[in-house]
């Protein structure tokens, strides 16, 4: 019989990711098993209590679901001119930069004080035309506007100022060659923008207090909100009220989600899609496999301005009850529908400070896949998906090889 003691803390200048969950130990002399079939248990492992992330994946990634908002979008018209011309005012150093411009129109319109040319400041995106071919900007003279330059921008004033005083019936138009038609990109609020969603990703770590996990929570829910909103331009009322979109408190040991005020009469509807773990976490649900919706805001017949967990939210009560302990040395054993390298199924001793197994009567030896060993992983998990957890404390095992046949 032969016996090894592997450590997470050891072996950090060859495998520096080692860690108490994952870690692979080379030993310091070749172990040779070519002669007859050897088989290998867990006669001891010592560890750390409470190691575990208590946040940990995959229920730490849940979705986030806006609708009802209003954002900003970008929309096209086209307008005739009698004149239209422009003058850059500074050429572009690059093709991508923004340009500003000054326009000289005549509009076309039957009023009689809008008969001469105005001027006004516009911009257009970028010195691509519609073929997406560079712009050829010489000098500052002015251009007639022709339609292969593409879309100027407007603000959405001056379009409904240009817009209500143009006589579009009297209007030529021009199907081929240069035209005064100006094709204009105006900024509109969208009051019926599609629902967008995001995935929040909560930091795998171990809180040594609910209150703390509520805190982190709330801070990064919020954060995703502003960041969703922000990317899909929402109006400026909903930037305002960043970080305080949901309010994440603990009232009596229960999760409170309370939605803002300001946000509610806008109409914004938050939807979250949590995982049934992190629900049970939180509250909401009184068992790791109940699913639960959590809305907040305007509804189709109702409101809902907050969310009271039934039960008191618990950052321990999801921990692991057993550690799988996986390693590259032995064979696959069948596990559910599926093979995995299993090495031993430990039981969790959540009352002391270590858990040891050292009577060989009721250790099973499982055999070995290999006839010569240099070195060995071995990855500890909390079920038999052989997913490796993560932690910063030590683990120690020990392993005891011995011939089976």
């Amino acid at each position: 019989m032969h016996s090894v003691i592997l450590s997470s803390t050891l072996c950090r200048d060859e495998y520096p990711n080692n860690n108490g969950c994952d870690f692979t130990n080379q030993l310091n002399q070749t172990l040779d098993l070519s002669r007859g079939k050897w088989g290998v248990c867990v006669s001891e492992i010592v560890y750390e209590p409470n190691f575990w992330y208590n946040i940990r994946q995959p229920f730490n990634v849940f979705s986030v679901t806006i609708e009802n908002h209003h954002c900003i979008v970008e929309r096209e018209y086209v307008l005739p001119f009698k004149i239209f011309e422009f003058r850059l005012d500074k050429i572009p150093e690059n093709v991508d930069d923004e340009i500003t411009m000054t326009a000289a129109y005549k509009l076309y319109t039957d009023l009689p004080n809008y008969q001469h040319i105005m001027y006004e400041t516009i911009t257009k995106p970028n010195s691509y035309d519609v073929n997406g071919k560079p712009i050829d900007w010489t000098g500052y003279a002015w251009f007639r506007y022709k339609a292969r330059f593409g879309r100027l921008i407007i603000k959405k004033k001056l379009y409904d100022f240009i817009a209500a005083r143009t006589n579009l019936v009297a209007a030529p138009t021009q199907e081929y060659g240069e035209s005064n038609d100006v094709t204009f990109g105006v900024e509109e609020i969208d009051n019926k923008s599609l629902p967008i969603t995001a995935d929040v990703t909560l930091e795998c770590k171990s809180y040594n207090e609910t209150s703390d996990f509520i805190v982190d929570f709330n801070r990064v829910i919020n954060d995703k909100i502003y960041e969703m909103l922000v990317k899909c331009r929402s109006d400026e009322p909903y930037l305002k009220e960043k970080g305080s979109y949901i309010t994440t408190t603990l009232l009596n040991g229960q999760t409170l989600m309370k939605m803002n005020t300001a946000v509610l009469h806008m109409g914004m509807r938050i939807e979250l899609g949590m995982e049934v773990e992190l629900l049970y976490i939180l509250g909401y649900s009184s068992y790791n496999f109940e699913d639960y919706e959590l809305t907040l805001g305007a509804d189709v017949d109702s409101v809902h301005t907050e969310l009271l967990s039934r039960y008191k939210a618990d950052i321990n009560r999801y921990n692991p009850t057993s550690l799988w302990l996986f390693s590259d040395i032995v064979k696959q054993s069948y596990i559910n529908n599926t093979t995995k390298p299993l090495l031993r199924c430990v039981a969790l001793d959540k009352t002391s400070f270590q858990i040891s197994y050292e009577s060989s009567a009721y250790l099973q030896h499982v055999p070995i896949a290999q006839a010569s060993i240099s070195s060995i992983r071995v990855w500890t998990c909390e079920n038999h998906l052989a997913d490796p957890l993560y932690t910063k404390a030590e683990m120690y095992l020990r392993l005891d090889f011995a011939q089976i046949e």
